[in-house]
C-alpha cells in the first residue's frame, strides 16, 4: 500500500531506484546513496536549473521515455548506481554542511547553550529599536503574504500546506514519548501549541 504521508526515509531505505522531477526527495537519495532519476521530459531551466537545481543536478537526468526506461532498467540490474562524480561532490558540499560529526540537534543545542551563556552581556535593545524591529516584521511578512498570491509565485500557500500540513498536539506527544523510550529520557515534558506548526517543549 502506498501512502502519501510521514517520512521519505524509510521509503528511500527500502527502494532501488528513485524517480523524481524537482523534489528534495532526489537530494535526500543522493545523501543516503541511492540511485535517482530526474525525469525532466518536460524541461524549463528557469525552474529545472533554478528554484530546483540541487535534487536535478544530483540525479541521473532524462529527457525521454526511452530514456527513463533504459536507466531505470540499468540501476535494477545493477549496471548503475547512484549519481556520482566530483562535480556533484562540489554541489553538495556547497549546499549541505556538517555531514560528519555532530548530529544537527546537537549543534542547535550547542548554539542555544552559548546564547544562554552570554545572555547577560548582551545589551537589551531601546524602544525606538524593538519597534523598528517590529514594523520590519510585520512589513516582509504582509510582502511574502501578498507575493504567494502571484501568478508563478513559489511560495503559494496551498503548497506551504502541502510541506507543512501541521500536526496535532496528540501526535506531536506521542513522538516525543518514542524518542524518550529510546534515549532512556524520563523526565516529563510539557508540550505547548503556538500555532499549528510552532510547539513549545519544556520541562
Amino acid at each position: 500500500r502506498v501512502t502519501n504521508e510521514g517520512n521519505v526515509v524509510p521509503w528511500l531505505l527500502a527502494t532501488g531506484a528513485v524517480i523524481h522531477n524537482g523534489c528534495t526527495t532526489g537530494l535526500e537519495a543522493y545523501v543516503m546513496e541511492v540511485p535517482a532519476i530526474s525525469y525532466r521530459a518536460t524541461v524549463n531551466d528557469y525552474y529545472d536549473l533554478g528554484f530546483y537545481r540541487l535534487p536535478n543536478l544530483l540525479s541521473h537526468q532524462c529527457f525521454d521515455f526511452d530514456e527513463l526506461r533504459g536507466t531505470l532498467g540499468d540501476i535494477l540490474a545493477g549496471k548503475l548506481g547512484p549519481a556520482a562524480g566530483d562535480e556533484r561532490k562540489e554541489i553538495i558540499k556547497h549546499h549541505l554542511a556538517a555531514r560528519k560529526g555532530a548530529l544537527a540537534c546537537e549543534r542547535i543545542v550547542d548554539v542555544c547553550e552559548k546564547i544562554i551563556d552570554g545572555a547577560a552581556d548582551l545589551q537589551k535593545p531601546d524602544l525606538s529599536h524593538r519597534l523598528n524591529r517590529w514594523y520590519m516584521a510585520k512589513g516582509l511578512g504582509f510582502i511574502n503574504r501578498f507575493k504567494s498570491y502571484l501568478p508563478g509565485a513559489l511560495n503559494k500557500p496551498a503548497f506551504q500546506r502541502h510541506r507543512y500540513p501541521g500536526i496535532a498536539i496528540e501526535e506531536l506527544s506521542a513522538r516525543l514519548s518514542r524518542f524518550q523510550q529510546i534515549l532512556g529520557y524520563d523526565e516529563e515534558l510539557k508540550v505547548e501549541e503556538i500555532t499549528d506548526q510552532i510547539f513549545q517543549i519544556s520541562a
